[in-house]
């Protein structure tokens, strides 16, 4: 692995905020990278991105890019900019999710975040709701409720949006919700559900919610250029988690040099333990220390780091007792590292 002390340090910042937004009982959205420079009162057009997005794709830019052209030549409530917002709920990914598999939440950010700079009108959020109808308010907190919101995502998740299951199955509760969303519009993209094509109208058709909301829904086409044979709507997180886990060739799939370069260093989806090591130490260095500054802690993470990088007893060990959340038992393998303890 390859990995410098300020990524390091981003990924416990980035752990460590994801920790206390967690525990806050309201409703909050954090902007982890910022367009400084533009007033929010400025933006007129806010596209925002919603996903997990493990990682960036060609095609996931080519859905941003695009979203925000259609969004330019669409009227507005009030004169400005528009503005891209790559906006991840922490609620969708637990700190317990596979990351032999996948990356962490907090890598997702740091990709992400690399992936938006030297774009001016780029930002990157997280929030701590899982509906897109509790974003709205939180959008209309920062942006001002005249800002004119465009969600962009697939006929997959469309379908749940409608789904009464998330409103606690209560039909006003469901109408309720859709009619705030859709005083926003939504560009949204055929996708594949369940080995077939789901396409933008049928999805419609097949929602009574939908229904009468069919002309705040613009259909987003991908474009119908092939790279390597495969349709870009076909380039998917999971396409490009499975090549590079047997060995293939993916950088061609990816949105941005610095996503490659991580995927890379951090030897992220491969075969070997020592991503899992890594984020394991990383997470349970900031539990177990949790209402210290990171920098009482940090210089011994990183040499505890260095040795897991030698020692695959280390991080049998390290991933064995996080994954169980044994903080006791990696306290004490920390404890035998420091030489507080003989064992």
């Amino acid at each position: 692995m390859k990995y410098t002390i300020n990524e390091v340090w981003k990924s416990l910042e980035l752990y460590n905020l994801i920790n206390s937004m967690r525990e806050e009982k309201e409703a909050r959205l954090e902007l982890v990278k910022d367009v400084s420079d533009i007033p929010k009162n400025r933006v007129s057009k806010l596209v925002v991105a919603s996903g997990s997005y493990d990682p960036l794709t060609i095609a996931h830019s080519s859905l941003f890019f695009r979203s925000l052209e259609i969004a330019k030549k669409l009227p507005s409530r009030r004169p400005g900019i528009e503005q891209l917002l790559i906006l991840t709920s922490i609620n969708h990914i637990h700190k317990k999710s596979d990351i032999s598999k996948n990356s962490s939440l907090q890598e997702r950010y740091r990709m992400t975040v690399d992936f938006a700079e030297g774009k001016p009108n780029v930002a990157v959020g997280m929030v701590n709701r899982g509906l897109f109808v509790d974003f709205v308010p939180l959008l209309e907190q920062v942006y001002g409720k005249n800002v004119d919101i465009y969600f962009v995502c697939g006929t997959d998740l469309m379908q749940k949006i409608a789904d009464p299951a998330f409103y606690h199955n209560d039909y006003t509760e469901t109408k309720k919700a859709l009619y705030d969303l859709f005083s926003h519009r939504f560009l949204v993209s055929e996708r594949t559900v369940d080995d077939k094509l789901l396409g933008v109208k049928e999805t419609i058709a097949k929602s009574p919610f939908l229904k009468p909301y069919k002309n705040r829904i613009i259909e987003l086409l991908f474009e119908k250029n092939e790279m390597f044979g495969i349709k870009l709507g076909d380039i998917s997180s999971t396409l490009v988690r499975n090549s590079v886990k047997e060995g293939k060739d993916f950088e061609h799939f990816i949105a941005d040099t610095s996503v490659v370069n991580t995927i890379k260093n951090l030897e992220l989806y491969g075969k070997n333990n020592n991503y899992q090591a890594f984020v394991c130490a990383i997470q349970a260095f900031a539990d177990i220390n949790r209402g210290k500054k990171a920098e009482e802690y940090f210089g011994e993470l990183i040499n505890y780091l260095s040795l897991l990088e030698n020692d695959e007893e280390l991080r049998r060990k390290t991933i064995q007792f996080y994954n169980t959340q044994d903080l006791e038992s990696i306290s004490n393998v920390i404890r035998f590292f420091r030489g507080e303890k003989k064992s």
